[in-house]
């Protein structure tokens, strides 16, 4: 049996300006200074908010300072989400691929860095229980190792009931793609962002590179 899953920010929903921006914002407040791209590229994009933190501050926090930068940035976050009214959907296509997915019975779900008050977020703003159990769903609950730790799309093949071995996964974030090469997955289809179509080709166990849900060989490929 086939199965599939996805990544979140990024794959399906196009908003890393917004979490930059959030980033940016509480960086500025807390420690001062301003990230560069790099800083996203590697230490931001595809990881949980302990180890970003982590990166601003050390290895000193207690789980409770954890607990309340990470609410902090991601009500910032929120915040520009909503207010851009514009950008606040799904990635082109993705409506549909779901649809598609639903009327043939393929088992999917979503792995994701971001927390569960970001989820519920996502579920309420773009109706996700039309195609996803909410309980299927693997997040950041603070049990997990981060992306490239393969540990979030095994226990998301585990909980849709398919070995990992007959999973296609959809990621954006370079950490995310090794996590899907980490785990094992049969196929690992990359969404593009901002032209780097070409990067993302040289990653390892990369099938395919699409721009958005809207290309007809992702019906095929499964």
């Amino acid at each position: 049996m086939t199965g599939v899953i996805f990544d979140f920010n990024g794959t399906l929903f196009r908003d890393s300006d917004k979490h930059e921006a959030a980033w940016q914002v509480f960086a500025k407040k807390h420690t001062g200074h301003e990230l560069s791209s790099p800083d996203y590229a590697d230490h931001v994009h595809g990881r949980n908010n302990s180890l970003i933190l982590e990166y601003f501050f050390g290895s000193d926090l207690t789980e409770t300072q954890i607990e309340a930068f990470a609410l902090e940035k991601e009500r910032i976050y929120r915040e520009l989400c909503l207010a851009d009214q514009a950008s606040l959907h799904l990635i082109k296509g993705a409506e549909a691929y779901f649809d598609w997915l639903v009327a043939n019975e393929v088992p999917r779900t979503i792995a994701t860095a971001a927390n569960g008050e970001n989820m519920a977020f996502y579920f309420d703003v773009f109706e996700l229980g039309r195609w996803f159990d909410e309980k299927k769903v693997v997040f950041d609950d603070g049990t997990l190792q981060s992306k490239p730790n393969p540990a979030p799309y095994l226990k998301a093949s585990t909980l849709i009931e398919v070995p990992i071995s007959e999973i296609t996964i959809f990621e954006d974030s370079t950490s995310g793609i090794q996590a899907a090469n980490n785990a094992k997955a049969k196929q690992i289809i990359a969404v593009s962002t901002e032209g780097n179509q070409a990067a993302l080709r040289q990653l390892p166990n990369v099938q395919y590179v699409m721009d958005d849900f809207t290309e007809p060989q992702l019906k095929t490929m499964l």
